[in-house]
This record gives C-alpha cells, sequence and structure tokens, in this order.
C-alpha cells in the first residue's frame, strides 16, 4: 500500500498516509489548512508525490541461500535459520540483514570519488 506525504507549504510540517489508490482518490481527511501551522498566513497541505511501494518478491533463485525462493516470507525464515547456524559454526553471533539496492544510505554509499570512477 502506498505511503502518501503532505508537506504544509507554511511552516514545512510533514503529514503521512498510508492509504490504497482507492482510498486516495476518495480521501477527504487531509485537512485543507494546518490548522497548529505557526506561520502566520497559516499553511496549506500540499501533497508531495514521493511514496514508496512495498514490492513484492518473484521467484528467483538466492545466491545467498543457494537455493529457489517464492516469497519475501521463506526468504527471511532461511535468512534467519542461516544466521544461527554460522552463529553455532563461528562462535559469534551473526546478523544478517535485507538491504534495498535502492537504499544509498543503507549501503554506505555516497558520492566521494564518483567523479574519478566515472
Amino acid at each position: 500500500m502506498p505511503m502518501y506525504q503532505y508537506e504544509c507549504d507554511g511552516c514545512g510540517d510533514i503529514l503521512q498516509k498510508m492509504m490504497t489508490f482507492d482510498e486516495h482518490e476518495n480521501d477527504r481527511s487531509i485537512p485543507l489548512v494546518h490548522g497548529n501551522c505557526p506561520s502566520p498566513a497559516r499553511g496549506k497541505f500540499l501533497q508531495v508525490y514521493d511514496f514508496h511501494f512495498n514490492k513484492g518478491m518473484r521467484d528467483h533463485w538466492s545466491s545467498q541461500l543457494n537455493k529457489p525462493v517464492s516469497s519475501e516470507r521463506q526468504f527471511n525464515s532461511e535468512l534467519s535459520r542461516h544466521q544461527d547456524e554460522y552463529s553455532a559454526r563461528m562462535g559469534y553471533d551473526v546478523n544478517f540483514e535485507t538491504v534495498d539496492p535502492n537504499d544509498r544510505s543503507g549501503l554506505n554509499v555516497t558520492d566521494v570519488g564518483i567523479d574519478a570512477d566515472a
């Protein structure tokens, strides 16, 4: 389900709401005027077209698990099992995490050196 984001044009306050496309088309619960806006002009909430989808995982071969995976639930379950196996084998806690390849901060990607790489 998409997350819709609204921003007050007076003070910059953010309002986020998760709703289906149909709910969004017929939604009247988002206030047009920001009642708590400190701006003397009382700002209005405007939609920021920045919403995210939780994409479902398709059937695929997981090279991390070395087996076919058909759902995110199965992937997380198998990842947890592998985590426990590695922790027992290595003698210390191992913590596997799923990371979205588009999440630059989660992957510690910066713009440093990008010109040299290009």
